[in-house]
């Protein structure tokens, strides 16, 4: 009777047992795997606070021995640090001079195609800088004194803030004279006390007859006592903000030959020579300008100084690029011995060598330019060759042996950083906990539980019933 109970649970335990192996259950041996060890290395910053430079293993394959390595180049703050770096606060000091009335040829005024140009300007440099305030100063001459120039609008990040007060210069009325030195000046008392990157543009067609120390002279003046008092104290103004940190970009027009007047005729060579003679006596020249930068042209090429040239050099100040940068990635013996590299895609800027050099066991990666706030990265693969290699087992391997970082800040200055920490891998031999697969497979699988329940019951009935017999 023993026998048979023995039989049929048995049988029902093969049952079990064949329909588990059915199903792929495995119960796995010990096997090598490649492990990550330090995932990601710190995030070595470039001087002057400018951005910084980290490498990190984004993505892994343990059984196949395969990582995937990244290096991150920052032009902005490192992450979850609230950086300055990149902060700009702009004036835009407005001429709202009668002369600005002075229709020019197409038919437009003075003042419409400055502020037009002006309006592009502000609708691009809030498109394409971050963390940017824009503000907007007026200035005429109706006193000799700051009070010729009027806030229009103080620094804001809302474009239409600005658009509109733009729009209000446009649409209001002018105001005797000239009063440069005035507006100016008002815009340098309007920064914040912030080490933001700030920038004073000034968008002017005439030639200063009056200052804030109360100097006024007529335009037939200029070569008078007072009138070179005006142009040296406009001058000296410029000087100021630029060795208060504000960089002065001037736009000065209304003073070429062909440049329509007062009567809608060319105001002629002789005209043209007398302002050219003031304001280079002011602000210098392109080539040698006495701060900042400075263009003079014509008025049917002001769009596109403003909205090419100068916002170009906005830009540049508001970003703080970085360029002709090169980065070197030297690799450890232990990497170039065991592993494969490959590149995993292309970098997002500039250009990588195409594999690793064996002479410098190493690669570089060119860009040309990174902007601010802006990142770009590299990727290549590391895949080990043979997972069975002892002599490798619970070694921990660097993926880099370092990184050489050069480059040339915004000012021209060269730059070298040195990343010397580094992910790392190992190779380990992998053993499984005790196997549930199996229990819980007989545990979720009904016909399996049927069949060992149908066993058990048989084997319950006829030992029963032996009882039973045996008991008469």
């Amino acid at each position: 009777m023993l026998k048979r109970i023995t039989t049929i649970i048995t049988m029902a335990l093969t049952m079990a047992c064949v329909a588990i192996g059915q199903s792929g259950v495995v119960f796995a041996a010990g096997q090598n795997i490649l492990q990550v060890v330090t995932n990601t290395t710190e995030q070595k910053e470039l001087p002057n606070d400018q951005g910084y430079i980290q490498k990190s293993i984004v993505a892994s394959n343990p059984e196949n021995g395969e990582v995937i390595v990244e290096v991150k180049l920052a032009n902005a703050a490192p992450d979850g640090v609230n950086g300055a770096q990149s902060a700009a606060e702009i004036f835009l000091v407005i001429d709202n001079s009668p002369s600005m009335n002075f229709v020019a040829v197409g038919g437009q005024t003075r003042k419409q195609i400055v502020i037009g140009a002006a309006q592009s300007l502000v609708n691009e440099i809030y498109n394409q800088a971050s963390n940017v305030k824009i503000g907007v100063v007026k200035f005429s001459g109706l006193y000799t004194s700051i009070s010729a120039a009027t806030l229009v609008s103080a620094l804001s990040t809302d474009k239409n803030t600005t658009i509109a007060a733009l729009n209000s210069i446009l649409n209001g009325s002018t105001s005797n004279a000239t009063n440069i030195d005035a507006g100016l000046q008002r815009a340098g008392q309007n920064f914040s006390s912030s080490d933001a990157n700030k920038v004073v543009i000034l968008l002017t067609d005439g030639v200063p007859n009056r200052d804030a120390a109360g100097n006024d002279v007529n335009d037939d003046q200029y070569q008078t006592q007072e009138g070179l008092q005006i142009q040296a104290n406009t001058k000296q103004t410029l000087i100021n903000l630029q060795n208060n940190g504000i960089t002065p970009i001037s736009m000065l027009t209304g003073m070429d030959a062909n440049d329509l007047g007062s009567n809608g005729q060319p105001i002629g060579q002789q005209a043209a020579a007398e302002d050219l003679a003031v304001v280079t006596n002011i602000f210098g020249t392109e080539s040698n300008p006495t701060a900042g930068k400075v263009y003079n042209t014509s008025v049917s090429n002001v769009a596109n100084i403003v909205e090419n040239d100068i916002l170009d050099y906005v830009l540049q100040i508001v970003h703080r690029p970085i360029h002709d940068i090169t980065i070197t990635d030297f690799f450890p013996d232990d990497i170039l011995d065991n592993f494969d590299f490959n590149y995993a895609g292309n970098p997002t800027l500039g250009n990588a060598s195409a594999a690793i050099d064996p002479e410098t066991k190493s690669i570089i990666w060119t860009i040309p330019e990174v902007l601010g706030e802006q990142i770009t990265t590299m990727r290549y693969t590391l895949k080990l060759r043979d997972m069975q290699n002892q002599a490798l087992l619970d070694k921990v391997i660097a993926t880099n042996q370092s990184i050489v970082l050069h480059y040339t800040d915004s000012d021209d200055e060269e730059h070298e950083v040195t990343l010397n920490s580094s992910p790392s891998i190992r190779l380990t031999h992998f053993v499984p906990s005790p196997p549930n697969a199996g229990l819980n497979f007989i545990k979720n699988n009904p016909i399996v539980i049927a069949i060992i329940g149908i066993g058990f019951a048989v084997a319950a009935f006829i030992g029963t019933k032996k009882l039973i017999k045996d008991g008469r």
